[in-house]
C-alpha cells in the first residue's frame, strides 16, 4: 500500500507525463514529449538523431503501457498508474530492473554529448520537455550531484530514484518537483 507521500509523487510524476492534459496516459504525450526535447536540441524533423529519440520514448510509452494499462484501452488512468507502481514498490526486484531501466533512458534522453554525465544545460532542457520550470531544474541539479563535481552520473539519477519512491522523509526537497 501507498504512503500519502508516495502517492503524491506519483501523481505529480503522472501528470508530468500527461503533456496534453486530459487525465490519461497516451503515446500521444511520449511523442510529444520526444519532439519538445528534439527540439531543444535543434534537431530537424526527419533527422536520424529525431527518430532514434521517438523510438526510446516509444519503448518507454509500450513498457509503461504493457504493465500499467490493466483494462487493455490503450491508455493508463491515474488509478491504473497507482496500482502499477503499488506492485512496483512491493516487489523489490523488480522495481530494481524496472528503475535501471529508468535511468539508462533518463540518460539517454539528457546525456548529449555521449560522455555518461548528465550536466545542467542537458537537465534544463529535459525540464523544460517534460512542461517543468527551467529554473526548478538548476535546483534540482545542485540537490542531485551528491559529490558536488558539476554534473550527475548514472548512480546519482538511481539513487535520487530510489529516494523518490521509497523515502518517506526525503533529504530532497520533492515539493519543488511536485507542485
Amino acid at each position: 500500500m501507498l504512503h500519502e507521500l508516495q502517492r503524491q509523487k506519483l501523481m505529480h510524476l503522472f501528470h508530468v507525463f500527461d503533456i496534453n492534459e486530459n487525465g490519461t496516459l497516451e503515446a500521444a504525450d511520449f511523442e510529444l514529449i520526444a519532439h519538445r526535447l528534439a527540439d531543444e536540441r535543434g534537431w530537424p524533423r526527419r533527422s536520424l538523431e529525431r527518430r532514434q529519440l521517438l523510438a526510446s520514448y516509444q519503448v518507454v510509452w509500450q513498457s509503461v503501457k504493457d504493465s500499467a494499462d490493466s483494462n487493455h484501452d490503450n491508455l493508463v488512468s491515474p488509478e491504473e498508474w497507482l496500482d502499477w507502481h503499488t506492485t512496483l514498490l512491493d516487489r523489490e526486484t523488480v522495481f530494481h530492473a524496472g528503475i535501471l531501466a529508468v535511468a539508462r533512458w533518463i540518460f539517454q534522453a539528457c546525456d548529449l554529448d555521449g560522455d555518461g554525465y548528465i550536466h545542467s544545460d542537458d537537465y534544463a532542457r529535459f525540464f523544460r520537455a517534460h512542461s517543468l520550470a527551467e529554473t526548478a531544474s538548476y535546483a534540482w541539479f545542485e540537490r542531485l550531484d551528491s559529490n558536488g563535481d558539476g554534473k550527475l552520473s548514472k548512480s546519482e539519477i538511481f539513487a535520487s530514484l530510489r529516494e523518490f519512491y521509497f523515502q518517506l522523509r526525503s533529504r530532497l526537497p520533492w515539493q519543488l518537483l511536485i507542485w
